[in-house]
C-alpha cells in the first residue's frame, strides 16, 4: 500500500519545560521548534531522503512535550513509515507500536505496522492491524480487501508450514526406523470413523 507522511496535524503549540524537582539538566521542549523539525522531514520524506527524514523526526520527538500525545504518536508514525521505505522492518513496527501506545486510534501507524508485518510474513499479526482498522473505520473498502488478502495468505503459510514440519518429523522418523530396516512409509494412520479418533497400523 502507498504512504505518506502525516503533515495535516498541528503541533502542539504550548513549550513546557522538565520539572525543577529532578537535578539532571532542565529538558527544553519547543513545539515550534518541533513542528518546523516535522515540516523539514516531511519535506525529505517527498524527497525520498528517508535517513533524514528520520534524523529530523527525532529531533522532533525530543522537542515534543509528553502530554502532547497525539503530536508523539505521528511523529513516531512518520518514522515509522520512514524505517518500513527502508525495509528496516523490526525498527519500523517497534516505531509503529510507540505510535499506537500514544494514540490507540491513530490509523495510520496500524497500516504502516501491519505493511512491516506483511513484508516479515507475519501474516497473522498484519491481519490483527487489519481487523484493528476496520474496527476504528468499519467498511473501509481497501482494508476490506487487505484483510481478505492477509487472511488467505496466513491460511496458505500455515498449510506450508504444515507440510514443511511434516516433511522434516518424516525424515526425522526414517532416520530413527531406518536403523532396524524400516521406514515410516511401513506405518498407515487410519481414521476410525464412528469415534473419529486414529489409529496406526503397520505394514512391511
Amino acid at each position: 500500500m502507498t504512504e505518506n507522511v502525516d503533515d495535516n496535524q498541528t503541533m502542539t503549540e504550548t513549550n513546557e519545560q522538565a520539572s525543577e524537582e529532578v537535578s539532571v539538566p532542565e529538558i527544553l521542549y519547543d513545539a515550534a521548534a518541533a513542528k518546523t523539525k516535522k515540516e523539514e522531514g516531511n519535506k525529505y520524506f517527498t524527497q525520498s531522503e528517508f535517513d533524514l527524514a528520520i534524523e529530523c523526526y527525532d529531533n522532533a520527538l525530543s522537542l515534543t512535550p509528553p502530554d502532547a500525545t497525539r503530536d508523539l504518536a505521528i511523529l513516531h508514525g512518520n518514522k515509522g513509515v520512514c524505517l518500513l521505505k527502508l525495509e528496516r522492518l523490526d525498527l519500523a513496527i517497534e516505531s509503529c507500536t510507540k505510535s499506537i501506545e500514544f494514540d490507540e486510534t491513530y490509523v495510520k501507524s496500524y497500516i504502516r505496522r501491519a505493511g512491516a508485518y506483511e513484508k516479515k510474513e507475519q501474516y497473522a499479526e498484519a491481519l490483527k492491524d487489519a481487523n484493528k482498522i476496520l474496527e476504528l473505520e468499519p467498511g473501509r473498502p481497501d482494508m476490506v480487501r487487505w484483510a481478505a488478502e492477509l487472511d488467505k495468505k496466513q491460511k496458505e503459510k500455515f498449510e506450508k508450514d504444515k507440510e514443511e514440519m511434516i516433511g522434516k518429523l518424516k525424515d526425522l522418523g526414517n532416520t530413527l526406523l531406518g536403523k532396524f530396516g524400516l521406514s515410516v512409509d511401513n506405518f498407515k494412520l487410519n481414521k476410525d470413523p464412528n469415534s473419529g479418533g486414529y489409529n496406526i497400523s503397520f505394514g512391511q
